[in-house]
């Protein structure tokens, strides 16, 4: 199976903090990137519900668990590596300030 350039995947990251469960988010759009990017309290349920309620989820076709490496929907091998690349290098960015702003 081969994903189209304009599919929407949405990559759920968890922040490892020792306070605050949270759950970074990001809904890459094929090839033209970046297109929502998020933060949740709570687990993979309330990312997808949150998405849900916003609007997000309804033409996100992927739904990837950068944690588990675990996939709803499809087979693994076909979500691009670069876009799991890419998209692990923002999130972890992203949770070294969330720490930091926590201040754990």
């Amino acid at each position: 199976m081969i994903i189209k350039n304009e599919t929407r995947v949405l990559f759920i990251y968890s922040v490892k903090t020792g306070k605050i469960d949270l759950r970074l988010y990001a809904v890459i759009r094929g090839d033209k990137g970046l297109e929502h990017l998020g933060v949740i309290s709570g687990g993979i349920d309330e990312v997808i519900e949150n998405a849900r309620k916003r609007g997000i989820l309804d033409e996100v076709r992927f739904i990837v668990d950068l944690d588990g490496a675990t996939l709803a929907g499809t087979h693994t091998s076909s979500i691009r590596q670069k876009w799991v690349s890419d998209i692990l290098k923002i999130l972890s960015t992203l949770e070294r300030e969330i720490v930091r702003l926590i201040g754990t």
